[in-house]
Parts: C-alpha cells; sequence; structure tokens
C-alpha cells in the first residue's frame, strides 16, 4: 500500500518539537488559536507520528527502557529510565534487541542467565503490563548474547542469535503466529558465541544481516522476497575488527530516487567505522565517524532512522558513557557525540537497541505519543520515586501537544486536561511551583475560552471546575500561592452550580468538592462565614440526593452536618 509522506512542517509538528532534557524551566503561554480557525479534526488527512525505546539490560542485570518522541536534531529527545521486570534477569550490559509488533507492541529478546532466549512484549503506552516467554532451553546461547531483529517482506519478524556452536541462527514469527525453532544459517564454529549481529533493509524487500567473523571479517548475508538466505559476503579486509565484534545497521534514506544502507562496526583501531551501498550497487570502503581510540575496539553500536529526516548511532564511549551521533539527509556528515547517559553509567562494552515505533494516523490521533509519555511520567514517579524526572516527562508531553493547537484548536480540551492533570500535579510534588502556576494559568484561560466557544457543551464546563478544584488542591501546598488556589477552588463551584439546574447529575460532584477541597481552604484562610454557606448548601443538596439514594448519599448527608455543625459552634 502505498502512503502519504508527510511535509517536515506537519513531521515536526507531529513529533513534537520540543526539548526533553530534564531540568528544563520556564512554561510558555501560547496564544489559542480561536474557535473556527485551523484544521478540524475530523479532516482525512493523515500522518506518521513516531517514538523511540531505548532499550539495555543495566548493571542490576535488569531490562529497562528510555522513551522518546520524534524530535527536531539537536533536541535531547530520552527520559530518564524505566525498568521493564525484575533486576538479576541477565548479565550487566547483556543483548538486547528489539522490535515493533502489530497493534503497537513492544517486543524485547535477551538471552538470561541460563542461556535461554526470552521475548517480553508490552503495548507501547504501558510498559508496565510487560509479559515475557522463554523461545529456546537452557544452554542455547551464551548469557548476555547479542541479538538483533529484522522484518522480512511480509509481516514476518525475524531475530538472529550466534548459538554456543558458533552457528548464526535465525527464529521467525508471522501475524503474531507462534515463533519458530531456531534454524542455521552458516557451518558451526562461523563466529564466536553470542557474537554480535545487525540487520537492515535494502531498497528491494531484500534483509541483510551482519556480523563480523573467527576472522576479523564484517560479513553480510542476505535474504530477498521471503527466498532462501545467501552465503557469508566480506565487506571488509581480515583482522578488521575483533571477532564477533559490535555491529549496527540503519536504512539512511527511503527516498524514491534514493536509498542507502549503513552498516556500523568500531574497528581494532576503537574507531566507529561506517560502510554503505546505495540502491543496490557495491558496498563502499569503511569510513571513519570518530577518531581512533573513542570506543573500546568492537564496542556494539546500535542504530535507528526517525521519520523527520536524520537517523542516529548510538556507541558507549570508552568513558562508559552512552554517546549518540546523527546524520541529517539533506547535509549527509555525521554530527556528535551527544551524551545520552553521564560517564560511569554503563559497562564501555554495553549493548544498547533503538526500537522505533511509527504509525499513520488521521488528525484525531495525533496526541497518542504524548499520551505515552503521560503514562511513563506516572511510571517514573511512582515506581521509581523519581518526581522531577516525572514531572519533566508531563511536562514534555504538554508542551509536545501545544503546536497541534494552532492547526488543529480540537486538540486544546487534551491539552488543557494534561495541563491541569497530572502535569501541575507533578510539578508541585517536584517542587517546582513557578511552572505549576503558569502552566495552571494556561489550562484555566484554555479552558475558560472553550467555554465561552461552546456554551450550551455542559463536559467543557464541567472541565473547567474540575480543572480548578485539581489544580487549587495541588498550588495550596505553596504558602504564597494560596490565594490563588482558594480563588481557583471557589471560582469551581460558583461555576458549576449553573450547571446542576440544568444537568442535575452533577449535583452529587458539586456538593463533594464544596466539602473537600473547597470549605476546608476556607476554613484555613480564616473566611469562616463563607464556609458556613457552602456547608449548608452542601447539606441541601446531599438532602435532595437522599431521598432517592440513601445508602450512597446518607453518609455524606452526616458527615456534611457534622462539618456545618462544627464551625457554628
Amino acid at each position: 500500500m502505498d502512503r502519504q509522506r508527510p511535509t517536515r512542517r506537519a513531521v515536526l509538528r507531529t513529533a513534537s518539537a520540543v526539548a526533553l532534557a530534564a531540568g528544563m524551566t520556564g512554561v510558555a503561554t501560547p496564544a489559542v488559536a480561536a474557535g473556527g480557525q485551523g484544521r478540524s479534526l475530523a479532516a482525512g488527512r493523515t500522518y506518521h507520528v513516531g517514538a523511540a525505546f531505548t532499550l539495555a539490560v543495566g548493571n542490576d542485570g535488569g531490562l529497562f527502557m528510555n522513551y522518546a518522541l520524534d524530535s527536531p536534531p539537536g533536541v535531547n529527545a530520552y527520559t530518564p529510565a524505566v525498568p521493564i521486570g525484575a533486576p538479576g534477569i541477565a548479565p550487566p550490559g547483556a543483548g538486547v534487541a528489539g522490535a515493533i509488533q502489530s497493534d503497537a507492541q513492544v517486543d524485547a529478546f535477551l538471552v538470561d542467565n541460563d542461556g535461554r532466549l526470552w521475548v517480553t512484549w508490552w503495548h507501547f503506552t504501558t510498559p508496565g503490563t510487560a509479559q515475557r516467554a522463554a523461545l529456546t532451553p537452557p544452554g542455547f546461547a551464551p548469557p548476555g548474547a547479542a541479538l538483533v531483529t529484522g522484518a522480512q517482506a511480509n509481516d514476518q519478524r525475524d531475530v538472529f542469535v550466534v548459538g554456543n556452536d558458533g552457528i548464526l541462527y535465525v527464529l521467525w514469527e508471522a501475524n503474531n503466529s507462534a515463533w519458530s525453532q531456531p534454524i542455521a544459517l552458516t557451518p558451526a564454529r562461523f563466529a564466536p558465541p553470542g557474537a554480535a549481529l545487525a540487520t537492515g533493509r535494502q531498497a528491494n524487500d531484500q534483509l541483510d544481516v551482519f556480523v563480523v567473523g573467527n576472522d576479523g571479517t564484517l560479513y553480510v548475508l542476505w535474504e530477498a522476497n521471503n527466498s532462501a538466505w545467501s552465503q557469508p559476503i566480506a565487506l571488509t579486509p581480515a583482522r578488521f575488527a575483533p571477532p564477533g565484534a559490535g555491529v549496527a545497521s540503519v536504512t539512511q534514506s527511503t527516498q524514491q530516487d534514493f536509498h542507502q544502507l549503513d552498516a556500523f562496526v568500531v574497528g581494532n583501531d576503537g574507531a566507529l567505522y561506517v560502510t554503505w551501498e546505495q540502491n543496490n550497487s557495491s558496498w563502499a570502503t569503511p569510513a571513519k565517524i570518530t577518531s581512533t581510540g573513542f570506543a573500546t575496539p568492537g564496542a556494539p553500536p546500535s542504530a535507528v532512522q526517525y521519520n523527520n529526516g536524520y537517523a542516529s548511532v548510538i556507541v558507549p564511549r570508552t568513558d562508559k558513557s552512552l554517546c549518540e551521533f546523527r546524520v541529517l539527509e539533506q547535509f549527509g556528515a555525521w554530527t556528535g557525540p551527544k551524551t545520552l547517559s553521564a560517564p560511569g553509567t554503563v559497562p564501555p562494552t554495553a549493548n544498547s537497541t533503538i526500537v522505533h515505533y511509527t504509525k499513520e494516523v488521521n488528525e484525531s490521533r495525533l496526541d497518542e505519543g504524548f499520551y505515552a509519555l503521560i503514562n511513563i511520567a506516572g511510571t517514573l514517579i511512582t515506581l521509581l520515586g523519581n518526581r522531577n524526572a516525572g514531572a519533566q516527562a508531563a511536562l514534555d508531553a504538554v508542551q509536545g501537544l501545544r503546536p497541534l493547537t494552532a492547526d488543529y484548536p480540537g486538540y486544546r480540551r487534551q491539552l488543557a486536561q494534561w495541563e491541569a492533570s497530572p502535569t501541575v500535579a507533578y510539578l508541585t510534588a517536584a517542587g517546582r511551583w513557578d511552572e505549576a502556576a503558569a502552566l495552571a494559568d494556561e489550562s484555566i484561560g484554555l479552558f475558560r475560552t472553550l467555554t465561552k466557544e461552546n456554551p450550551a457543551d455542559d463536559e467543557v464546563v464541567y472541565l473547567l471546575s474540575w480543572a480548578s478544584i485539581d489544580i487549587g488542591s495541588h498550588l495550596w501546598g505553596k504558602t504564597e500561592l494560596q490565594p490563588k488556589a482558594l480563588d481557583l477552588c471557589v471560582k469551581a463551584i460558583d461555576n458549576l452550580r449553573p450547571l446542576t439546574t440544568k444537568a442535575p447529575s452533577y449535583r452529587p460532584q458539586l456538593a463533594d468538592w464544596i466539602m473537600t477541597p473547597t470549605s476546608d481552604l476556607l476554613v484555613a484562610s480564616r473566611d469562616k462565614q463563607r464556609a458556613i454557606a457552602l456547608l449548608q448548601e452542601a447539606v441541601d443538596l446531599y438532602t435532595q440526593l437522599n431521598a432517592t439514594d440513601p445508602s450512597t448519599y446518607g453518609p455524606k448527608l452526616a458527615a456534611a452536618k457534622k462539618k456545618l455543625a462544627g464551625l457554628q459552634a
């Protein structure tokens, strides 16, 4: 099926065009598009939405990931690490491979401490739901063996590994069926057990797999159109790199009139090299990307192509940091390094992999990648206790969604909701009060604009009160912001009250919000009389509700009367 190629402007909007670096301060308040301006979300145009997952096994032996939306060159797009499963599963720095299956499922592969090949999978927005299964018996490959995945012409996914017998094997599954048994592609003792591997796609339906054999030569094997696999073909002289050295591959360009496939290896001199072929022509002589001594000879690189015009290669440096190089299709020169993890955080021979998720969506689904960031923000806080990282991930999501509202005003409601919750809550939990207050103003301003544009929309009227209550509850934690917090809660009650006449189903919520937090904040602000007046209103509401549902509202009515009596005493 032919796919529409989006413009670079559309891709940059879809990819968020925003820095994800932790510690960013300040939240700009954008101009809000007026009703009727921009495109409708019902329009039929489609776009590519992309996200990347960097997977690795840390020093605790556990699988972890970093998540990123596509970003323009020069943007640090990675979130802090999120663990996937328990620690102690595999050796630190173990080989990892990843792939995207149908329905946005992320697959990650590793060989555990018993020599079994495992697959772990989860939906890309919910890494906390990961499951795993064994694909081979124990002792099949060295613990922590390097792995790689590849896609054939149909919906077949392949995973490759060099077993304990030195044979390069492939396992495959098609259309979400069961995985096959291992299939041998080379003779025994062809490469070191657990040797590093890479795959890449050429201009036709050809899949290539790369490995450095026992003679130190970089080899390629290939299959086209689901045919038989070729014999190994040499791409470098012998003794070019350590046997089993780390390798990576990326399709740098897939334009109709130009297609380039790159392969990477760190040679015996410690330099990162690239070799390439264009339009199914001969492979080029390897060229240096870095100086000699940059990385440990044979250190494993990983690479990925993004939707928005660049490719990346990642390699561990000798100072035990993880570094990235990027290339723009327009210019062709590799830039970097950009440090992804601080020195000392990974072994100098640590394996990594980048899984890039992309799908074609219509204009009503462009926020999908940002939704994943919102979920991961919660994971960072609840699972890791990293409040600042969680706050930043949520802030990244709203900053990424914000540019879309200029062309697609329908996203303003989603933006205002995410700003109110969870982003303001996460920012206040991290002590980033100024950013929280600024974002609160933007959220409430958006909701007020939406209520003016849509006065008959009961939901948006309710959401304005909901956002005001939620934001006010969190801003109350800083003394200087308490007047603002109280004002938001009181206005939330005033805003919702008329709606309860039109739609009585909102009466329970009005009574609940009077009880908590509004009356509590009024009492804390020494405004006892207003608190009494509101509590009497809550008693009246609960009395009406209790008449038809005493099991639900009887206890609430009793609590409201007790609270009111306490203030009147």
